[in-house]
């Protein structure tokens, strides 16, 4: 028969294991998410009233902008909504095209209600990086076997 310290031993090690598997299973991040972006496309977009005002002075703007800073930072435009690569702090890699083989490319529908959560949650902005959002690529076609994979953080602005 054990003993009552045995029984509490053993009590206690099922409950550290338990709060373990709680705290371990909410702090996983969630998946990255991969943005559609065709650098060299001359497609424009029309700005629908849903966009909260982010920029109530455009109406057709060009869908895909990409531009490098003096800083070695690159501004990404999708319809007007701006996404950051911070040289210093981000990631951005070369990968081979396959690499986007199983991965879902978010279009601008899909990021519009994406983007709309957020700013309902945060209105000046949210904290990058966080475990609460997903880390955001944008890829860029190198060439036909290779792409560039920067990670960008949404830019909240008002136009």
């Amino acid at each position: 028969m054990e003993t009552k310290f045995a029984i509490n031993k053993r009590l206690s090690l099922f409950f550290l294991f338990f709060i373990f598997f709680i705290v371990l299973s909410f702090s996983q991040n969630q998946p990255p998410m991969y943005l559609e972006f065709y650098e060299n496309s001359s497609e424009s977009c029309n700005i629908h009233s849903t966009r909260r005002s982010r920029l109530h002075t455009v109406n057709n703007i060009q869908k895909y902008v990409k531009t490098k800073l003096k800083s070695g930072n690159v501004s990404f435009y999708i319809c007007g909504e701006l996404f950051i690569h911070e040289k210093s702090i981000m990631e951005k890699r070369v990968v081979c095209k396959s690499f986007l083989n199983d991965k879902r490319l978010i279009g601008y529908e899909e990021l519009v209600d994406f983007l709309n959560k957020m700013q309902d949650k945060y209105p000046m902005g949210y904290k990058y990086p966080s475990n609460e959002y997903p880390k955001i690529y944008i890829p860029i076609h190198l060439s036909d076997s290779h792409i560039s994979l920067y990670e960008v953080k949404w830019e909240y602005y008002i136009e």
